[in-house]
């Protein structure tokens, strides 16, 4: 009896389905967290389609918004091409522009140098012929040291500066402030290397030399102006054109301006040491920034011609 008890089968329960649903665990709530990458991709549809959800519609917008960039682009491409080739042919206009104005200088400077040669035999023949009455042949007199053309504004400083070979144009015209007229000599040669203003600036020097003498040995009355219009006195002369006998009313009324022009003299010229200089020379008629040589004609006091600037030229109404 009590061995069959020990042999009997094992019976297996199966739990019901209640206890199955029972015992299964739910699924997990659904979470707010979003990866990152999910929320960087928001922020750009936010800011390109100004959309706070990644769908089609968004991506459309996108779509759309990449394609008008991309049509400016090639647009803005296009001008670009466009607006080199300008360029390109601007730069060759100005090559061509450069070449232009350096033949004109260069015939210029020809024109010049034949004029002054002329006026040079025709000084010398109207001496000959006031000072010669019985002689019936003409010999052109040896150049002078002083009449041979310096290469450089820098050389018109040394002359200016050097009594013992220049004592003909230093008797009668004194340059005052000399070692800023260095500095200021220094940029025009800087970009006038064939010496085209020092050889129009030297001319005028020597104007302004036989002008003085004029005055002072002749009684000739008037201003330079005058002198240079005249055609009975047998000085040097330039183009009346290149001479400025005045500046304009609103220089001479701009404080700053005519500061500009008020340049160093002797003070037994002036007390204060400095004087506002307003008749000036201009060496070309083309070129309105062309460098400038200001003087002081001082004749009736102390017989001399005080040139206080011989640089670039000075601000004015054109170039303020």
């Amino acid at each position: 009896m009590l061995q069959r008890e020990l042999i009997r089968p094992i019976e297996i329960t199966k739990p019901s389905l209640d206890e199955i649903v029972k015992e299964t665990p739910a699924p997990a709530e659904h979470s707010d967290f979003e990866p990152s990458w999910l929320q960087k991709l928001k922020t750009v549809v936010k800011r390109i389609a100004g959309r706070d959800d990644v769908d089609e519609a968004a991506l459309q917008v996108i779509a759309e918004k990449f394609e008008q960039q991309e049509t400016i682009a090639k647009s803005a491409l296009q001008n670009a091409s466009k607006l080199q080739g300008e360029r390109e042919r601007l730069e060759d206009q100005v090559v061509e522009l450069r070449k232009q104005l350096e033949a004109e200088q260069f015939e210029r400077t020809l024109a010049d140098l034949a004029r002054r040669d002329a006026e040079k035999k025709t000084r010398s023949l109207e001496r000959w012929r006031a000072e010669r009455p019985d002689r019936f042949s003409y010999v052109e007199e040896a150049e002078n040291s002083w009449e041979s053309e310096p290469g450089s504004v820098t050389e018109i400083i040394e002359r200016l500066t050097d009594r013992e070979r220049f004592s003909y144009v230093l008797d009668y015209i004194e340059l005052t402030d000399v070692s800023k007229a260095i500095d200021r000599a220094d940029q025009i040669d800087a970009v006038d290397p064939n010496g085209t203003y020092a050889a129009a600036f030297w001319e005028y020097i020597l104007v302004l030399r036989d002008y003085a003498v004029e005055c002072l040995e002749s009684n000739f009355s008037g201003n330079l102006h005058m002198y240079l219009g005249s055609s009975t006195v047998v000085g040097r002369k330039c183009p009346i054109q290149r001479h400025r006998p005045n500046e304009s009313d609103s220089v001479q009324n701009n404080s700053r301006m005519r500061r500009e022009r008020t340049f160093p003299v002797p003070t037994y010229v002036e007390a204060s040491g400095k004087i506002f200089m307003a008749a000036h020379f201009a060496p070309t008629h083309r070129d309105q920034n062309a460098p400038r040589m200001y003087y002081y004609a001082d004749l009736e006091n102390t017989r001399k011609i005080y040139i206080g600037y011989i640089g670039t030229h000075l601000t004015n109404t054109r170039t303020n």
